[in-house]
């Protein structure tokens, strides 16, 4: 083993050696368990620092033109109905105007006329269930 011993600026000696320092030994403990999740705190934290670091801004609306027919193309494009689903020019007006032009919603309405869809057995969103869809508040309100 080779050791030196190197001055620092101060000028107390210090041991430099080519071997591993081992480790102290340590004695065997048993593991607290927590009170509380390790992540019951965190998302106030992450939620915080999130706002923090990320600068906001405002997306503009979706109006029923060529970009947002490609938007619900390729949304029905994803969707896993058996049939494709041909959407005419009105009925992509009165979605994007269903879904008030902001894109969760229509992601939610084209979901939910999906889920209907293969409940009815017709595997693909027509002209005429968009007409007649209606949000569950609505649906709820002309059940009561």
């Amino acid at each position: 083993m080779t050791v030196r011993t190197a001055k620092a600026a101060v000028g107390t000696p210090k041991l430099i050696s080519n071997q591993p320092i081992q480790a102290a030994r340590t004695l065997p403990c048993r593991r607290i368990p927590p009170l509380a999740p390790a992540s019951a705190a965190l998302p106030s934290k992450t939620a915080v620092n999130r706002a923090v670091r990320l600068d906001q801004f405002v997306l503009p609306r979706w109006k029923a033109n060529e970009e947002f027919q490609e938007l619900v193309t390729a949304i029905l494009r994803s969707l896993p109905l058996r049939v494709p689903s041909g959407l005419s020019s009105q009925s992509l007006r009165h979605l994007s105007r269903l879904g008030d032009g902001i894109t969760a919603r229509v992601f939610g309405i084209l979901n939910e006329l999906a889920i209907e869809a293969i409940k009815d057995g017709i595997e693909r969103i027509t002209d005429e269930s968009i007409e007649s869809w209606r949000p569950a508040l609505e649906k709820e309100a002309a059940f009561a």
